[in-house]
């Protein structure tokens, strides 16, 4: 066989198997992305780790378990925070449907709603019964509860799944990742100064976007925590700091918070405040994610803002969650390698 035929037999072949290898590997492509964004970001303090250790393995699994410390126990303590308030608002519910008082307040609302449609529409609107519409969405949500519980169990499942195996990648990419980046490099044909170019301006953009959406959260828990305490509403500090650790959860993690207030707020007759923190909520709190992300990203990577926000919103519509991460991953990527082509390939200008 011809020589030149049989190389591109063989990269055609290569080519094909990568793809069928990467099919496989299809389920573990988020939880090893994510495995490796931890490793990377948490290197520097795996390497004094590892010197005082010296053993590779030792220090992986200490770094390992300091993660799912930090990360994964915090955040299952807030879920417990949550189950235990929602279980207290769901018996509150249920007495107040017991002794009457619901519908009072379902009234109330009504009323106050029709008053306010008649000023802003300057027409007479009669009182609006809450009351039927408020028994059919709740029979709605029982119904669809019912329907969707199979799905949330497979969900919670499909969760601890990734979790566990983003914890064993995180292991394997502490222990092995200098060798496995080793094997990259060098089947990559391109200089060893190029390779520390495209590393260092993923490291950067991948510590910028950790340190982004930290910097939101707290944001966010500081704002829905004010609010909560001008609104009179129990124990503001307490949903301040859960605030904080749902609003790593892209799109609804803030909101479910503030959301449970405005519902909280309107089930004590409180209208003024419950409609008071819903616009405070939509046109402030949810604005944040636009806002402080790019704006701290910014800093650390020299990147337009609007650009990264089209990241993280196109990062989030591709890829998910972890999409707040690949997107801006992917435009490091490209960023490095336009910044090498205009260093090395584009015609200079007289």
């Amino acid at each position: 066989m011809n020589k030149d035929h049989a190389k591109w037999f063989f990269l055609c072949f290569f080519i094909a198997s990568v793809i069928v290898f990467g099919l496989l590997l299809n389920m573990f492509w988020v939880p090893m992305g994510l495995g490796a964004v931890i490793a990377l970001t948490c290197n520097p303090v795996y390497q004094m780790v590892l010197k005082r250790m010296r053993y590779r393995y030792i220090a992986a699994a200490v770094m390992t378990l300091s993660v799912f410390l930090v990360v994964l126990v915090p955040m299952g303590a807030i879920m417990a925070v949550l189950v235990s308030q929602v279980i207290k608002f769901s018996q509150m519910l249920s007495l107040q449907l017991q002794d009457g008082s619901l519908a009072t307040i379902v009234d109330q609302i009504g009323r106050t709603t029709a008053g306010w449609l008649s000023l802003l529409t300057n027409s007479d609107v009669q009182s609006i019964d809450l009351r039927a519409s408020l028994i059919g969405f709740l029979k709605d949500a029982v119904q669809s509860l019912y329907q969707y519980s199979p799905k949330v169990l497979s969900s919670t499942f499909h969760i601890f799944l990734n979790s566990m195996l983003c914890l064993f990648f995180t292991f394997v990419f502490f222990a092995d990742g200098g060798q496995l980046y080793g094997i990259l490099i060098n089947a990559l044909p391109i200089s060893i100064s190029h390779e520390n170019q495209i590393m260092s301006q993923v490291r950067q953009m991948v510590t910028a976007t950790l340190l982004g959406m930290i910097v939101n959260a707290i944001m966010n828990g500081l704002l829905i925590g004010l609010a909560f305490w001008v609104c009179g509403l129990p124990k503001p500090v307490l949903w301040g700091i859960v605030a904080i650790g749902f609003s790593l959860i892209p799109v609804v993690g803030a909101f479910i918070i503030w959301g449970g207030g405005v519902v909280v707020l309107l089930l004590q007759g409180q209208m003024h405040f419950a409609l008071g923190l819903m616009a405070y909520g939509l046109i402030i709190i949810a604005q944040t994610d636009n806002v402080v992300k790019p704006i701290v990203m910014r800093g650390k990577v020299n990147i337009h803002p609007a650009l990264l926000m089209m990241c993280l919103l196109g990062g989030m519509q591709l890829f998910g969650p972890s999409g707040l991460v690949f997107g801006p991953v992917m435009l490091s990527l490209i960023v490095a390698t336009l910044r090498i082509y205009q260093q090395e390939y584009a015609p200079r200008r007289a």
